[in-house]
């Protein structure tokens, strides 16, 4: 920076952002005419920050220089906070060399303002409290319903079910150390503790448009649920929060009620009910459907202790398996190309000990078994010794994940070993690689693939048919083949003619996929449909501060996250819209596979019928049209059409319907 002018001072605050990997070191110096004039110690996360004052007296150029110290680390983020150039009349913000762009500037105003509604609040009081749908999206430029202003917070369950409750505090004066806290729940003589509401606060910021655009491609969404903690709340803004009720395993039946108390300092509180209905039956396990995430582990088994929390919520959240990069590793040694499935056998141990069980993609590792035998599976097909010693290498990794599947009997061990293959001259190599595991095992073969309606899809389907026995299907590209005329039911015939299964990987792509939309992938997408798993990218995978999205690399730079550790306090997570809604549309599966349950045990009676009718309706309203859906602009046709039929209160109607036909079947009324 030339400074134009005499200055006395250069003073700023200098630190390594918090959320850096916890072993970054950096080296903060001011510069001065090419003059060091000052050098800081390596600094850690942990220091905090640090007051730089340097004399620049007689200084015509300063440069501020940051550098990583020690070892590369994956993010290593160091700051200058409040960086000024003083003399005895004046202060001057340093500026940086190169001006900000009109694009990113407008990114950082919609930052700015994202809590900052626009309309007259009708009260008169310093602020007031409006009951919210937690499905539906907040949008600052829309006045609250006014039925819902002061209403009571509800919430319908079964016991050991989660369920969420949103309201909104608009402020039309400055409130400071805004306080929330929650009563007992209580009906008559039995009591839901105060500490079984997690109370979060919703954060509003700046989400890539697309997970490869650019960070100034954003648009502000409502996303992630931040611990509780206090807030100042500034005039003409908003603060929405998330209330999960996490009802007691043996949680009697009845209406229980609570208090929300709203408490700014100096500022009188206003309570809101809390009403809870805890319904006379719990759900029953899902054996048709299942759900996952992908998920990764810590490199070193060392660190692998810190990701059980982790385990546990995707358990929480209705996950039963994961798709993870292990499975049969090969390495080259003395006596040739050695298979080992033992840190695949230590991931299994940990995945059973907190409950996970099923299906669970491996990888073959033919791709680095080749490798190590510089054999190209394609170009030196017709090399008979070559193929005969690939072949034997992998006969022996798939000999031992065979012997290993018979060890865990919890899982089905589903051999893959190449993502999305029908991408540009990837099915060829995929075939070669899997006659080599078909020979030597019997354990289904899993593959990931997209659909969409494009010239020769169809044929590399059924030239790809008798290597594999799960497809995983891309979901934005299943939205697009059934607008391009096909149905789920033809799916459906065309798996039991293969004998195939298959699943979907329906992805986060940006901020355009609302978390409403997770909840009908994982409840109404996978009712009608033959899906049977969904399995989406990804539970965390970030750059930098998590509940950042803009400070990634400026292309593919997305922050893809369901729930991710805290920095500052990795055993707690930092849980999302999308996460909360992945387990509600786990659990609107939960509701129709207990009523359909009961409507088979009781199959005949007037009741079965009429329930079965009920649900003949729904999934006649759900059925996609693809002349409709040609008229719906955008990627996940369906997901809009679906999000634009169904509100807060439709989703409520469907599970208190859904309630009232499995009391009626089982005759659990209290």
């Amino acid at each position: 920076v030339t400074l134009r002018g005499q200055f006395d001072t250069f003073r700023a605050a200098i630190g390594v952002e918090a959320f850096s990997d916890p072993a970054s070191r950096c080296l903060f110096e001011v510069r001065g005419d090419g003059k060091t004039l000052f050098r800081s110690k390596p600094l850690k996360p942990t220091d905090g920050p640090q007051v730089v004052r340097v004399s620049i007296r007689g200084i015509k150029n300063l440069q501020l220089v940051t550098r990583a110290e020690g070892e590369p680390r994956a993010t290593t983020l160091g700051a200058w906070a409040n960086a000024v150039v003083a003399r005895r009349d004046a202060e001057v913000v340093v500026s940086p060399a190169q001006p900000v762009r009109p694009p990113t500037l407008n990114m950082y105003r919609k930052q700015a303002t994202a809590d900052r509604y626009n309309f007259a609040i009708p009260t008169k009081e310093p602020f007031c409290v409006v009951a919210k749908f937690w499905e539906d999206d907040l949008d600052p430029a829309e006045p609250p319903p006014s039925d819902r202003i002061g209403a009571p917070l509800t919430a319908l369950a079964t016991p050991g079910e989660c369920e969420p409750a949103c309201f909104v505090v608009y402020a039309r004066q400055d409130l400071r150390d805004v306080q929330v806290k929650v009563s007992d729940l209580k009906t008559g003589k039995h009591v839901i503790p105060a500490e079984n509401v997690d109370v979060r606060l919703v954060l509003r910021g700046l989400m890539r448009d697309i997970y490869v655009y650019p960070p100034e491609k954003s648009t502000v969404v409502s996303r992630f649920l931040w611990p509780y903690q206090s807030v100042d709340i500034p005039a003409g803004t908003l603060r929405e929060y998330f209330l999960t009720v996490h009802v007691p395993d043996d949680a009697a039946a009845g209406l229980y009620e609570a208090s929300v108390r709203i408490e700014p300092s100096g500022q009188p509180a206003v309570e809101v009910p809390l009403r809870l209905e805890v319904l006379p039956f719990r759900l029953r396990p899902l054996t048709r459907k299942a759900y996952g995430v992908y998920f990764r582990f810590p490199p070193d088994e060392s660190q692998w202790p810190a990701i059980e929390g982790q385990l546990d919520d995707i358990r929480a959240h209705g996950g039963t398996m994961l798709k993870c990069p292990f499975g049969v590793r090969y390495e080259a040694g003395g006596t040739g190309i050695r298979a080992s499935v033992e840190r695949l056998r230590h991931a299994l141990e940990l995945l059973k000990a907190h409950g996970f069980h099923g299906p669970l993609p491996v990888s073959t590792g033919c791709e680095l078994a080749a490798r190590l035998l510089k054999y190209d599976p394609v170009k030196d097909f017709d090399d008979q010794a070559a193929r005969a010693k690939f072949l034997a290498v992998i006969r022996d990794g798939m000999q031992k994940l065979q012997r290993l599947a018979k060890e865990f009997p919890e899982f089905e061990l589903l051999p893959t070993h190449m993502d999305e293959v029908f991408g540009r001259n990837r099915l060829e190599r995929y075939i070669r690689l899997t006659e080599a595991v078909r020979k030597a095992s019997s354990l289904r073969v899993y593959i990931t693939l997209h659909n969409t309606p494009r010239p020769g899809i169809r044929e590399m389907m059924i030239r790809c048919d008798p290597f594999v026995d799960v497809r995983c299907y891309n979901g934005h590209a299943m939205d697009e083949w059934i607008r391009a005329g096909h149905s789920f039911e033809e799916l459906a015939r065309e798996l039991k003619r293969s004998g195939d299964e298959a699943w979907v990987y329906y992805n986060i792509r940006g901020s355009f996929f609302k978390a409403e939309w997770t909840r009908l992938v994982n409840g109404f997408y996978l009712w009608i449909s033959p899906l049977r798993v969904h399995v989406p990218w990804m539970y965390y995978s970030v750059h930098g501060n998590p509940v950042d999205d803009t400070d990634g690399p400026r292309l593919r730079g997305h922050d893809f996250v369901y729930a991710v550790p805290d920095p500052q306090q990795p055993d707690r997570l930092i849980s999302t819209r999308h996460w909360e809604a992945f387990r509600e549309g786990f659990d609107d599966m939960r509701y129709i596979g207990t009523l359909e349950d009961w409507i088979a045990e009781r199959k005949g009676t007037t009741e079965a019928k009429a329930a079965q009718a009920w649900l003949d309706r729904l999934r006649a309203r759900l059925c996609p049209d693809p002349e409709k859906l040609q008229q719906v602009e955008g990627e996940s046709p369906i997901l809009q059409t679906w999000a634009k039929q169904f509100d807060g209160p439709d989703y409520r109607r469907f599970r208190r319907e859904a309630a009232d036909w499995i009391i009626r079947l089982s005759g659990s009324a209290p």
